[in-house]
């Protein structure tokens, strides 16, 4: 199990080292494809992976630049003082974030609501 398994990744390295191969002697994308029985798409991502086969990080929202237990202290210091603002709060809990994360960070524990600063 373990050899097919290697053996069918180093078969997928070689492929793609085919793919970059061709690429870097000048030919198009749809000359690579038409010459190979691929799809655009398949050349396409092997040139977007590095050497080992990974893509790079899938595009989207970036990670949280606050613990939930941070949102959840953001959203009740803004609750208690409704007359507060995101920099005040920001300050007062020693957040490392800029004011419009705390803004956010107020949204973001109930996202059907808008934050409540805006």
């Amino acid at each position: 199990m373990e050899a097919a398994r290697r053996e069918r990744r180093e078969s997928k390295i070689g492929f793609r080292g085919r793919i970059i191969g061709m690429h870097e002697s000048g030919q198009s994308v749809r000359s690579i494809a038409n010459n190979l029985g691929i799809s655009t798409n398949t050349v396409l991502r092997a040139e977007e992976t590095d050497c080992y086969g990974n893509l790079p990080r899938p595009r989207g929202r970036p990670p949280h630049s606050t613990t939930p237990a941070q949102r959840r202290d953001i959203l009740h210091a803004a609750e208690t003082d409704p007359q507060t603002n995101a920099v005040a709060i920001r300050d007062s809990l020693h957040l490392d974030v800029c004011e419009r994360t705390v803004r956010s960070g107020s949204a973001s524990q109930n996202p059907s609501e808008e934050g409540i600063f805006e």
